[in-house]
């Protein structure tokens, strides 16, 4: 069950979800722009597709993603988007989402300089460089663990230094520190 934080809006008080990584598998290559940019039934982000495995020489990639291509299981690189022609050992394993990947947590009860605790709500973009690497070392759950771990330890570190009266003042904070401290950990 996907995780929910409560913030306040405009329009009063709302739960939003929080972002939930997955791999998911797909029937139809061609599908991939219109599933990347949904949510799951269950509110998941899909980051990784595993489509079905083809039959035919014919071997489409599409525009947009980085596809792990594989010949008898045995991962051959990335290749460029477009039509191959390949006997039917070759497939498409993985396809990774290029573009950039909002992403939302919460951190409760984060104590301040002058100990009031207070909710912080994380959005930050990210995107994947190296997908070769994602998909077989890391994957969608040890990264969701180490972004909330990362982030929380960053955002955490921050509130602790200022005055509640100054919480509010820490939107749009330069994450720097944060994006070197997580590119560290994940290389």
């Amino acid at each position: 069950m996907p995780k929910k934080s409560v913030y306040t809006g405009a329009s009063g008080l709302r739960e939003r979800p929080e972002t939930n990584l997955v791999v998911l598998p797909i029937d139809n290559i061609l599908d991939a722009h219109r599933i990347f940019g949904m949510k799951t039934d269950s509110n998941n982000t899909p980051i990784i597709l595993k489509p079905s495995p083809r039959s035919g020489f014919r071997m489409v990639i599409p525009h947009g993603f980085d596809s792990i291509v594989t010949e008898n299981g045995k991962v051959l690189g990335v290749f460029k988007p477009g039509l191959y022609y390949r006997s039917a050992f070759f497939q498409v394993a993985n396809l990774v989402k290029t573009q950039h990947i909002p992403y939302h947590f919460a951190i409760k009860s984060c104590p301040t300089r002058d100990n009031i605790h207070i909710n912080v709500e994380v959005d930050f973009l990210f995107h994947v460089t190296n997908s070769v690497k994602f998909v077989y070392q890391i994957g969608p759950e040890n990264m969701e663990n180490l972004l909330r771990a990362t982030q929380a330890e960053a955002v955490r570190s921050l509130v602790r230094s200022v005055h509640s009266s100054e919480a509010y003042d820490l939107r749009g904070t330069d994450s720097e520190d944060m994006l070197t401290a997580l590119n560290d950990k994940v290389e």
